[in-house]
């Protein structure tokens, strides 16, 4: 028995030291064999990404400018009439206060409750 194991030790030895030799080199193109397929997915993972910036941005372009809204609608006539309504409330609060202010004698009205012209 003991000259069987001494005729595979030499054996089992050189596949010790070619394993040794060669562990790295596999680690290494496995390795290798990972990033490439990590990098590979980073990629689509950025053309993907790039992909949708694109179609959103496009969406924007799309919408209405400021100045497209100027033109459709007459700011002139808005501000006008945001003016008149303004007036008028003032008018009204007036009116409110003065109905409120003491010593202030009470206004003759009609039948309907309205005061007469």
């Amino acid at each position: 028995m003991t000259t069987s194991t001494r005729s595979e030790a030499p054996g089992t030895v050189r596949k010790a030291a070619y394993a040794f030799v060669g562990a790295p080199v596999m680690a290494g193109r496995r390795i290798s064999t990972v990033v490439h397929r990590l990098t590979g997915t980073a990629r689509r993972e950025y053309d993907t990404c790039a992909e949708e910036g694109r179609r959103i941005t496009g969406r924007w372009r799309e919408r209405p400018s400021v100045e497209d809204l100027k033109e459709r609608a007459d700011l002139g006539h808005l501000q006008d009439r945001v003016g008149r309504l303004r007036d008028h409330l003032e008018e009204v609060l007036a009116q409110w206060r003065e109905s409120f202010t003491p010593g202030t004698p009470e206004r003759p009205r009609d039948s309907t409750g309205e005061p007469p012209e």
